[in-house]
């Protein structure tokens, strides 16, 4: 089972990224945030598998 914390801001997409991934076989949410900033201590918490990764280009 993949671990796996997902950080995003717009809550329809984070609850969407959610259920698509509960409901994946092999994937279980340990946690979600909504900054970078609330992810560091939950993803130092939880220890997941896969993690945030940034789509924001700047």
């Amino acid at each position: 089972m993949r671990r796996v914390v997902i950080v995003e801001d717009h809550p329809l997409m984070q609850a969407a990224l959610e259920a698509t991934l509960e409901g994946a076989d092999g994937f279980t949410v340990v946690g979600t945030a909504t900054s970078g900033h609330q992810a560091e201590p939950l993803v130092s918490r939880t220890q997941p598998d896969l993690g945030p990764a940034s789509r924001t280009t700047r």
